[in-house]
């Protein structure tokens, strides 16, 4: 896990991507803020019997790091949202790759702002992890927020990619955090998704695209093809990586490893996920999700 400093140093004004692009990109490091949480039917409800006014909760200071494609705009615009480790080199290579095929990235650190400075797989039950996991959504929605204030983006053309297991796919249900933000996705891909919380379906209103590997031991297939099956609006994809585990898109987990520490309710005791590089299918990806993100956002 790399340290803030050693983010910050990876990335630079300039910053030569070697394999990943023909020519250096701006990598350019920019603040915004964790969208604000207006207070729920139930909570303005309850403040009004009390004769009280339920206040919004204001948004968590955020980094990022914007890239933009050469020419004039306005580009289409990706999101990028790192999973329990962090920014990881592997964020900032996808990063890379889609601007290298016109879209603007923004790759939030959501950790860092807040002083988590190590993972936080392993920490389950932790209250400050918990309120970092639920608040990935409301970070989402602040990248966007930002994004659709700049004037070289189509702020009707952004899209989101989540390692989070399940942010991604709440960016795009009507059921979830997001009927609470005016501004809209226009699609999400959901890598490695865990999808119990919502495989009783959703009412969804963009494209979703959900890659689940078909060996991970960190979630439940089942819950993922159920949420597909009995799912509303527009409905999900749910694409299979046979022999693929967590992370599979991710080099750092070349060889494959199990990570013993790491939290996981589907395992007697709770501990233990298998984790494990693919170049082939990571290559897959990044073709698949070319592809899709050419068809949901209509280029």
């Amino acid at each position: 896990m790399l340290t803030h400093s050693a983010i910050i140093a990876a990335f630079t004004a300039i910053f030569t991507l070697g394999a990943c692009a023909a020519v250096a990109q701006t990598v350019q490091s920019v603040e915004f803020s964790s969208a604000s949480a207006p207070p729920t039917a139930f909570q303005l409800k309850r403040a009004k019997a009390q004769g009280k006014t339920a206040k919004t909760i204001p948004g968590d200071p955020l980094n990022g790091y914007l890239r933009m494609p050469e020419g004039a705009g306005p580009f289409p615009a990706v999101v990028l949202l790192h999973g329990c480790e962090g920014v990881k080199a592997f964020h900032n290579d996808w990063a890379a790759f889609l601007t290298e095929n016109g879209f603007a990235t923004l790759l939030v650190d959501s950790f860092s702002p807040r002083g988590q400075d190590i993972p936080i797989c392993d920490r389950i039950s932790n209250e400050r992890r918990s309120k970092l996991v639920s608040g990935r959504v409301f970070d989402a929605f602040g990248a966007l927020q930002f994004l659709s204030e700049q004037p070289n983006i189509d702020t009707d053309q952004i899209a989101a990619l989540a390692w989070t297991r399940e942010t991604g796919i709440s960016l795009v249900n009507q059921d979830s955090a997001s009927r609470l933000f005016e501004e809209r996705f226009a699609a999400t891909v959901q890598f490695y998704p865990e999808c119990f919380s919502t495989s009783a379906g959703g009412n969804f209103f963009a494209p979703l695209l959900m890659l689940y590997p078909g060996k991970n031991d960190w979630s439940v297939k089942k819950d993922c093809a159920a949420l597909a099956a009995k799912s509303t609006g527009i409905n999900p994809e749910l694409r299979i990586y046979e022999g693929a585990y967590h992370g599979f898109d991710d080099p750092d987990f070349a060889g494959g490893t199990s990570k013993d520490d790491w939290q996981n309710i589907y395992k007697t005791p709770p501990k233990s996920v298998t984790v494990r590089y693919d170049p082939q299918l990571a290559d897959r990806a990044r073709r698949e999700i070319l592809e899709f993100l050419g068809q949901s956002l209509g280029r």
